[in-house]
């Protein structure tokens, strides 16, 4: 008999602060359902990273790093379910 349990969701964080994403990933961990497939601090490698993900669930990312988190998110929309959006001032 198959189990109805549900692979973990999938998780990527992007952010050109490396505190930010060093937060992000603490608090990723203590939820047992999502699995950090990876995390950036370079919008440009996380884009190429992508080439190797299937599809991720959610993605967090930085609205204003050197490049747009906007246009990135844009870029992978069709890799991504959910994206939220973060900006700190």
């Amino acid at each position: 008999m198959k189990s109805s349990r549900r692979a973990p969701y999938s998780c990527v964080i992007i952010d050109d602060d490396s505190m930010v994403v060093s937060i992000l990933t603490h608090y990723v961990s203590l939820i047992d359902k999502i699995e950090l497939k990876g995390s950036y601090t370079d919008p440009i490698d996380a884009t190429a990273a992508f080439l190797n993900f299937k599809k991720i669930d959610f993605l967090f990312i930085d609205i204003e790093m050197g490049i747009s988190g906007i246009d990135v998110a844009r870029m992978l929309r069709d890799k991504v379910a959910y994206v939220i959006l973060h900006y700190r001032t």
